[in-house]
């Protein structure tokens, strides 16, 4: 599994932020999914770091590896 990230689009006010970024995850056997991921992180005194994230898939290949985990 390949796992591409692009795009993404920070928003920074003061200890916290927002991302959005585009991904396409591929397999041996081609493009398997893609969507978005919408990000709040917070500022730490170790550095940035995720709070949340929501993972929205766009689009799925027919048999995609992406499908046969999510039914387990």
């Amino acid at each position: 599994m390949r796992h591409h990230i692009t795009n993404p689009l920070i928003a920074v006010d003061g200890d916290t932020a927002t991302a959005r970024s585009y991904f396409t995850v591929h397999s041996n056997f081609g493009p398997d999914h893609s969507g978005t991921y919408d990000d709040r992180l917070i500022r730490t005194a170790d550095g940035w770091r995720f709070a949340h994230r929501r993972v929205r898939i766009d689009w799925q290949a027919e048999g995609s590896l992406f499908e046969r985990m999510a039914t387990r």
